[in-house]
């Protein structure tokens, strides 16, 4: 089967209205064996609409006996695919009174004559003498003349989902004509999927088009959707770490229609490797602080970048998580009864109330007392330029059940 990516009219019989007007001489010898040539006129009318995605610029025009297929005469002439109208003027010699004739028209390109882009077969009709014989209407289709006997075409598969970057083999299935008939297959959008002469397709781009396949008078068309990366999820947006403390992002490609993608491989790198380094393991990335501040991760997927922040930061305060199992790095004041412990369970350490283990960790620092007391813990730090962040997760439970609120600090505690 021979192919050519070109554009095609839609399944719809295409035409080209013609008129053929043929005029001669007679002499007063009704026996002449010829006589002077007829002059037949070709019109054809919205030739622009049908330059569309193919490429010619000449015609061929055969006018033949209908009963002898002797060629009477031929013209070959120039054409502008853009024209509204184009006319061909032939001179038929008529022998004897009358002479029944097809006409045959053949489009293509100059530079590539092999290739007939567009035909069309006039006739049989008579050409009598002293009468005009019209055409109304030609036919026109899509390649050579041998596939005005096609009856059929059906692109198989008759829907297609390609991803970008994947080429898939299509074929046309066509009835009649001849056993290689000249297929002509189309894309109207080359940014989101291109076809070879052969119906081999490739995703270029997201996007759904409507594939087209015709031969001489019949087409057909299938839906194509080609998916592509156009964002990059990433979860989180923003990652807070320490230094040498490492957290994960999960980045997410999703297609134009927000659908996730395929497996699809995930490049992963760091705005600045000073500040924080990141391993990928496909779709997550590993991110680990490596010194104070602020950068970003990046993770690309078939060209198209997600990106998180990442924050990382310098631990102001000495033993902050307890995690030492003491007190250690931290100044106590106390007065009253009852003092500050690290705990690690489930109830206090002087009068054995039932508390929650701690919200984090192993340990917390808590106070425990018997009567009325007040307790201080504080450590002294220097806030870096551009401050700090603080955050704490307090527990606070009065056997009293008294509960006030410091309007000053917002605070809400227990006495």
């Amino acid at each position: 089967m021979i192919a050519h990516p070109r554009n095609p009219i839609l399944p719809r019989l295409l035409r080209m209205s013609a008129v053929l007007m043929l005029m001669w001489a007679c002499t007063d010898n009704p026996t002449d064996v010829a006589g002077p040539p007829g002059t037949a006129t070709i019109r054809l009318e919205r030739l622009s609409g049908r330059s569309a995605g193919s490429r010619f610029d000449r015609a061929r025009l055969v006018a033949r006996d209908a009963t002898t297929e002797a060629e009477l005469t031929t013209l070959v002439v120039d054409v502008d695919p853009e024209a509204g109208e184009v006319e061909f003027m032939l001179e038929i010699t008529v022998s004897g009174g009358a002479v029944s004739v097809i006409v045959t028209v053949e489009l293509f390109e100059a530079a590539v004559p092999e290739i007939i882009e567009w035909s069309a077969i006039a006739g049989p009709f008579n050409v009598i003498a002293g009468q005009e014989t019209s055409v109304s209407i030609v036919t026109v289709g899509r390649g050579p003349l041998s596939n005005h006997d096609i009856t059929s075409i059906q692109i198989q598969p008759a829907s297609l989902v390609i991803l970008r970057g994947e080429t898939r083999q299509l074929e046309a299935l066509t009835m009649g004509g001849t056993a290689a008939p000249e297929v002509f297959w189309f894309s109207p959008d080359e940014t989101v999927a291109t076809l070879t002469n052969t119906g081999l397709i490739e995703g270029v781009g997201g996007g759904e088009i409507a594939i087209v396949a015709a031969a001489g008078t019949h087409a057909d068309t299938i839906p194509v959707l080609v998916r592509a990366v156009t964002t990059v999820l990433m979860v989180p947006d923003t990652v807070v770490v320490a230094i040498g403390v490492s957290g994960t992002v999960v980045a997410t490609p999703v297609d134009q229609n927000g659908k996730d993608m395929p497996p699809t491989p995930v490049v992963w790198t760091t705005g600045d490797p000073a500040i924080a380094s990141v391993v990928g393991a496909d779709t997550m990335g590993v991110v680990t602080g490596e010194g104070a501040g602020q950068t970003v991760v990046t993770a690309t997927a078939d060209g198209v970048a997600g990106t998180a922040t990442v924050l990382v930061l310098v631990e102001l305060l000495q033993n902050g998580d307890f995690e030492t199992g003491d007190l250690s790095g931290w100044t106590l004041t106390n007065a009253g009864s009852g003092d500050f412990f690290v705990m690690s369970g489930t109830t206090t350490p002087l009068n054995n109330f039932t508390v929650p283990p701690p919200p984090q960790g192993t340990f917390a620092a808590m106070t425990d007392q018997s009567g009325p007391g007040m307790h201080i813990i504080h450590q002294d730090v220097t806030v870096p330029t551009g401050g700090a962040l603080f955050s704490a997760t307090v527990f606070v439970n009065n056997q009293t059940g008294t509960f006030i609120v410091d309007s000053a600090s917002g605070l809400r505690h227990d006495l």
